[in-house]
């Protein structure tokens, strides 16, 4: 919102106010019958445009247009029409009529520009928003990549993603953008957390370019896809499902799967489900990992403690209230390149089990103390990208992802039975400064992936399709072209 626009509008809604005042005034003290309904009719007027000015700024989020020249169109209609009908009802001459309907005409146009531009703050604020449908947001989404800012919700979505797509699958309603030509075996991203589909736009302009068919999805719970209200809704029964029923909409038999953090779980554990619909997978960061002997939260609160990122996610709505408290501050906090002088990562969340771990990962705590003033880290993301997932969490939450990570133990115990073998040609791309997922988790992989290449990129840390997307891409394409020539 623009310091002027905020002016505007207020003048534009105390114009009415005052005009209904000097109406009423003017009223009173007239004897001509007919002098006074014309001061009647503007004052009458004048009280429809005060309401339309105070609608208008419940009905926008922020209270006022983009732009400020709808109230000063506002305004100008106010003086045009209620000066002419006052001035003609205290013995102006009769040509002050034909200034009314100019009047009225500035302030019709005036109601219809804020109808046609409404808008949103252009900035992230720390207040939550109210929740939004997935039709309700989708309808901000420009279909054009590179189309210039437009200051609508999400707009750096708009202006670097493609045009949303919906599928119903199972019990929700999925949200996915798409490129390329429908030919082909096509890639099939899945995001992390606290991410989205956008997380990906650098990989499907890519796709895109090199004439590949690719699809993102915003997964369950995240972005404008449905958040089911039950916790055992987002088991990797589910998660993996979702693919599934996405490939059936879109009339795919056989995909490869590329997923990160989260959705690299979710890609590596599609195929002992869904093998035959499984033409290959691409771990970025998470390597495939076989059912632990127990119950991995039980390790994890054992190895690390109850501060402990995953192990606190347990505890229902506290890490969600956590997190959505100043959604701006949280997102500036993990979307960060490693500290200048990391060295290689090492340990992890998986470790060994008998060295001490050389963090407990207290993402909490230290998200609460975090001031971004001594925070030797650097950004990855432009301004409005990191808008963008601003803008969606503050209108979604974060419970629906953290649900992923409360189903720990139910897809434990869910997966008893299971053969932990992808025969699937595979890809694992490491990133060496992930702390969390460094290279060295991903040892020892080929006792359960027999065909599988690995790819190691320096310098990145966790989110490395964002940090180094040119070199993610790169290796990528270059393993489709080998493995899925077009």
């Amino acid at each position: 919102m623009s310091w002027s626009c905020a002016v505007w509008t207020r003048l534009a809604a105390l114009s009415g106010l005052v005009s209904v005042a000097a109406g009423a005034f003017a009223a009173h003290g007239i004897v001509d019958p007919a002098a006074r309904d014309w001061v009647r009719t503007g004052a009458h007027f004048e009280a429809i445009h005060a309401l339309a000015i105070l609608a208008c700024a419940a009905l926008f989020t922020d209270g006022v247009p983009r732009a400020g020249w709808p109230p000063a169109l506002f305004l100008s209609g106010s003086v045009l029409f209620s000066g002419s009908l006052y001035a003609m009802a205290l013995g102006a001459p009769r040509w002050m009529g034909a200034v009314t309907p100019l009047g009225g005409l500035s302030l019709m146009a005036g109601w219809a520009a804020l109808i046609w531009i409404g808008g949103v703050p252009s900035r992230p604020r720390a207040r939550r928003r109210p929740a939004l449908s997935p039709a309700a947001i989708a309808v901000t989404v420009s279909p054009l990549p590179g189309s210039p800012p437009t200051g609508d919700l999400m707009s750096a979505l708009a202006s670097q993603m493609p045009k949303v797509a919906f599928a119903d699958v199972g019990d929700i309603r999925l949200a996915y953008y798409e490129v390329g030509p429908r030919v082909g075996v096509p890639v099939i991203f899945c995001h992390g957390f606290p991410e989205l589909a956008f997380s990906w736009r650098h990989q499907l302009r890519a796709f895109e370019a090199a004439g590949r068919w690719a699809i993102a999805p915003d997964q369950r719970g995240y972005g404008l896809t449905s958040r089911p209200g039950s916790v055992e809704a987002y088991d990797i029964e589910a998660l993996t499902g979702d693919i599934i029923g996405l490939m059936d909409h879109l009339g795919v038999e056989r995909a490869v799967l590329c997923g990160h953090d989260w959705g690299g779980i979710v890609v590596w554990q599609t195929p002992l489900r869904h093998a035959g619909r499984v033409a290959g997978v691409i771990g970025l960061n998470t390597p495939f990992m076989p059912r632990s002997r127990a119950d991995p939260i039980a390790i994890m609160r054992k190895r690390f403690g109850e501060d402990m990122y995953i192990v606190n996610f347990q505890k229902r709505g506290e890490a969600d209230a956590v997190l959505a408290a100043d959604v701006a501050k949280t997102m500036s906090f993990f979307m960060r390149r490693p500290p200048p002088g990391t060295p290689p990562a090492s340990g992890g969340l998986s470790g060994d089990g008998v060295a001490a771990p050389t963090s407990t990962f207290a993402l909490l705590k230290m998200l609460e103390a975090w001031d971004p003033r001594f925070d030797p880290r650097e950004t990855f993301l432009s301004t409005r990208e990191l808008t963008a997932f601003v803008e969606t969490f503050e209108s979604t939450g974060f419970t629906g992802g953290i649900n992923w990570y409360r189903n720990f133990t139910r897809n434990w115990e869910r997966s008893a039975g299971i053969v932990d073998r992808v025969e699937a040609p595979s890809l694992m791309v490491m990133a060496e400064l992930d702390a969390v997922l460094p290279p060295s988790a991903a040892d020892g992989m080929e006792a359960w992936v027999p065909n599988l290449e690995k790819r190691l990129i320096k310098a990145s840390g966790h989110w490395t399709q964002q940090e180094k997307p040119d070199e993610v891409n790169r290796i990528i394409l270059d393993w489709m072209d080998r493995r899925f020539p077009k």
